[in-house]
């Protein structure tokens, strides 16, 4: 009787739909992750076999079958009794298809978090810029290049001031263009905020560094800037893509302004440089090693690495000049040491925040409805202000994307839960509320809308695709890493926004 029970339980489980999880094999170690609960099992060979053919079978009677040619019925019911009593106990392998996918609860008054809360804005500063990478996202959205007013600059450091009531401190960003184009609006924007604004003040900026003089060096490690400086390599690899308008490479001025930031950084012992590698075809694990060892020579030691964006690689390369040799996330987890924090930071900018990020992950008691979690609240995190003082997401979306307010009338939270919010929800939920990976994933705005500012799903599917593939590459490898306490700590360490 009790047996009838279990096994009628298994069928209602797995038939006709399946819950969402997803079986992980490392080595010789089993495990089942479950997307409801977030929760991670340990299971024998077995278990997981069998579990694959209840993932995978059409009806239970067949699949009973085809188990029945492999293992005995008494195996095949204590596995059973395993999975039943684990569905009581734990609350696993109860969430199916076709949840509503949403926005969690505590986010949805978006008026009164706007109101008080936000603590960053990026200018655009100028449209102009004195390269002409041919990578360049923006390249294509100007059809005239401006430069933002002296009062447009005041205004929006008061948008922030009259909307960070409640932030301990604020973030100022410089963007382009090349920001220090227009060094001296810069200036006046630091003074201006400094003045006005009674809370702890942030400055970055994102450079070429190809007009970084002594004067601009000093200034900006003096105010104590976070400076991410575009370097791609080796002068090889670098001026293949990143060139002036009449095609001469950048890399000398690039390193020349980069090591006058480095060596006044040292002296002032103030502010923080870091580099960003674009890796771009043609791809080799030969580039990978030449970036780093660039890298390694200049003494730096906070980089970034990320590949070129998916618009312009399809544009430009061939299907035969994408292929990889091995891929960026392949070659970190070669080459990392067992200790996390001791790797460098080219290749922990590559896996580390994915692996805090599963080691963080909340645990349900009870399965939970799809989160839309991996958006911001469009205003909350960023502010990107254009020269127009119009307001977009961040600089990573599309420049013809909606906009979501501007400094002149404050934030339109019609566009907001319009454009951004239900659009991505009735978009998504098809696609994402069948998906193992829907809890924890990190996908954003930036992820699924395309150069005409629409939701792509033929671009959103395949940035999932790859998401989920280099997802469970990161839980193999964070196995191994939670066992020792001291990459625990670390990961426990490591904050989120």
């Amino acid at each position: 009787m009790e047996g009838t029970k279990v096994i009628n339980s298994i069928n209602r489980t797995f038939f006709p739909d399946k819950p969402i999880g997803k079986l992980i094999h490392n080595k010789e170690k089993y495990y089942y992750f479950d997307t409801g609960t977030n929760k991670l099992f340990s299971c024998t060979r077995d278990d997981f076999r069998i579990l694959e053919e209840l993932f995978g079978g059409v009806t239970f009677e067949n699949t009973l079958s085809k188990l029945s040619y492999i293992y005995s019925f008494d195996s095949i019911l204590k596995t059973f009794h395993r999975i039943h009593k684990a569905i009581a106990e734990q609350q696993i392998l109860k969430l199916k298809p076709n949840n509503k996918f949403r926005i969690a609860n505590e986010r949805t008054d978006i008026g009164d978090l706007l109101d008080g809360h936000i603590n960053s804005i990026t200018l655009e500063i100028t449209q102009h810029c004195n390269l002409a990478c041919r990578y360049c996202i923006n390249s294509n959205y100007y059809s005239t290049r401006n430069d933002m007013s002296e009062d447009m600059i005041y205004r929006s450091i008061d948008f922030l001031k009259d909307h960070s009531g409640n932030a301990n401190e604020v973030y100022v960003g410089f963007y382009g263009g090349e920001p220090l184009l227009k060094f001296d609006l810069i200036k006046r924007a630091v003074y201006y905020a400094q003045n006005n604004l009674s809370k702890k003040m942030n400055f970055n900026l994102t450079t070429n560094a190809t007009k970084i003089t002594d004067e601009t060096a000093r200034f900006l490690i003096d105010q104590d800037f976070s400076i991410i400086v575009s370097l791609d390599g080796s002068k090889e690899i670098h001026d293949s893509n990143r060139i002036y308008k009449n095609e001469k490479g950048s890399y000398l001025e690039t390193v020349r302004g980069l090591e006058k930031l480095l060596s006044y950084s040292k002296n002032k012992k103030r502010g923080t440089i870091s580099t960003n590698s674009v890796y771009s075809p043609p791809f080799s694990r030969d580039k990978i090693e030449a970036i780093r060892h660039e890298l390694d020579i200049r003494g730096i030691t906070r980089s970034m690495i990320s590949y070129e964006m998916q618009e312009t690689l399809s544009r430009f390369y061939s299907r035969d000049c994408m292929k990889e040799d091995l891929g960026l996330l392949d070659w970190a987890l070669m080459n990392s040491n067992k200790e996390i924090k001791r790797n460098d930071d080219l290749i922990r900018s590559i896996f580390e925040r994915q692996i805090a990020r599963f080691f963080q992950r909340p645990l349900y008691l009870k399965p939970v409805c799809v989160l839309m979690n991996g958006c911001c609240i469009p205003g909350f995190r960023k502010n990107y202000i254009s020269t127009s003082g119009k307001i977009r997401v961040c600089e990573k979306i599309s420049y013809n994307s909606p906009t979501i307010g501007d400094i002149m009338t404050g934030y339109d939270l019609d566009s907001i839960k319009r454009n951004y919010i239900n659009n991505f929800i009735q978009s998504g939920t098809d696609m994402c509320s069948k998906c193992w990976l829907c809890n924890l994933c990190d996908l954003c705005f930036a992820s699924v809308f395309d150069d005409s500012g629409a939701i792509n799903l033929s671009k959103w599917q395949s940035n999932c695709k790859e998401k989920a593939e280099s997802c469970e590459r990161i839980i193999r490898y964070s196995l191994d890493c939670f066992r020792t306490k001291s990459n625990r700590q670390y990961l426990r360490s490591i904050k989120f926004s």
